[in-house]
């Protein structure tokens, strides 16, 4: 995602231009002067609009106004969607660039993140008294991570990354930003079995999660509405009941279960002795 400039820089052009006739001598042409003086860098220029300020004795002065592009300013996140869950910690993690240039250089003097604005201004994360204390800034070499702790559901918003430069409307924000999703946690069981052989008959089973949880998670795992003592993400079964069902939660969240898993049952050959069949014959003659 790139930045967005929020205040174009503008490029002045000064133009002299002599008018002559047709009395006027060779020499007089050579020495007519175009005289052009600008201020900031020619590489991005986009466009101008031009303007005829004053004539005065055959000389006319033009000023041409060019706006500057976003060449070389940008800001890029490393995702641009992130889901948490209450209680954790999030990082969202962005890098920045500005062009270079030879004379009067361009100097980062602030960068931050926000979600808001009060008066037309930007507030800065670590003024904002909804996230005091859980806020932490890390920036180098271009590289700059937001650190959210203790995660709350009013935290869910965009996150946008901005820097400031020495130079006058030097401010660039990156824009669209980071959507960050708080939420409860929202489990599933997944299911996978051995296909090896007929003769292996484990399972594994595992609590997963589309949010990032909170760091060193333990997990609580129930088997037909038992606790049972495994507290790892993964469950591995060598041996269940055909009737068997589980379900999984957080520790600390436990009122917020997976559903329900029962996908166990198991197909087995039905085996009839002689007066099985000969009974199931009988009936069959009876039906039809």
């Amino acid at each position: 995602m790139y930045a967005n400039k929020e205040e174009d820089e503008r490029v002045s052009f000064f133009i002299f231009c002599h008018f002559f006739d047709e009395s006027t001598s060779a020499l007089q042409k050579g020495l007519s002067v175009i005289y052009l003086h600008f201020n900031g860098s020619h590489r991005a220029m986009r466009g101008a609009a031009m303007s005829v300020i004053t004539a005065v004795s055959g000389f006319v002065l033009l000023t041409v106004t060019v706006v500057l592009g976003q060449y070389g300013w940008g800001v890029t996140y490393t995702s641009t969607q992130i889901c948490a869950v209450k209680g954790s910690t999030v990082e969202i993690r962005c890098t920045y660039t500005y062009p270079s240039r030879q004379y009067n250089p361009y100097r980062v003097v602030r960068t931050f993140w926000l979600t808001k604005e009060s008066n037309n201004e930007p507030v800065d994360l670590r003024t904002d008294p909804e996230y005091s204390g859980r806020v932490q800034y890390q920036c180098e070499n271009n590289d700059c991570t937001l650190r959210i702790t203790d995660l709350r559901e009013s935290d869910s918003a965009e996150y946008r990354f901005k820097f400031i430069t020495n130079h006058e409307g030097g401010k660039y924000s990156g824009v669209p930003g980071v959507t960050l999703t708080v939420t409860d946690p929202q489990l599933q069981v997944h299911v996978r079995r051995s296909t090896v052989n007929s003769y292996s008959n484990w399972t594994e089973l595992t609590c997963h999660n589309n949010c990032q949880l909170p760091d060193q998670s333990s997990y609580i795992w129930y088997r037909n509405g038992h606790k049972l003592s495994s507290e790892k993400q993964y469950l591995h079964l060598n041996t269940f009941d055909s009737v068997d069902s589980f379900h999984c939660a957080v520790k600390g969240y436990e009122q917020f279960p997976s559903p329900t898993v029962c996908e166990f049952t198991s197909l087995t050959p039905l085996l009839l002795n002689k007066a099985d069949l000969f009974l199931f014959g009988k009936v069959l003659m009876f039906l039809f």
